[in-house]
């Protein structure tokens, strides 16, 4: 819908976007906090936006399930190629901030 609305992006918008859940029916959502998941969720969301890279990346959700350095290497090693300018943290304790930053910088939280 972005796309459709608003490509070709001018310059001075920021493109952000999420990754670490999916939505397998109306209403239920699944964490997904797998490195190869991750990474294919987020080259899929730049497919759909017609772009090569995204300004900021969330990680949507930690997934218990998956080591959370795993989580956050993924998104440093998405940074470090280039593929994202900026990392970010949604519904995150400060904990987890905290390990994050140890990790990579963390640009940006949303917490509700």
């Amino acid at each position: 819908m972005l796309r459709e609305a608003l490509h070709p992006y001018p310059d001075r918008l920021l493109i952000a976007t999420k990754v670490g859940q999916v939505q397998p029916r109306p209403g239920a959502w699944v964490l997904v906090g797998g490195p190869a998941l991750l990474r294919h969720q987020y080259e899929m969301s730049l497919r759909r936006l017609g772009v090569g890279r995204s300004d900021l990346l969330y990680l949507h959700r930690m997934d218990p399930d998956v080591p959370f350095a795993d989580q956050i290497g993924t998104m440093k090693e998405l940074k470090n190629e280039g593929k994202i300018a900026h990392v970010g943290l949604s519904e995150a304790a400060v904990e987890q901030i905290e390990a994050a930053r140890a990790i990579v910088d963390v640009a940006a939280v949303q917490n509700i």
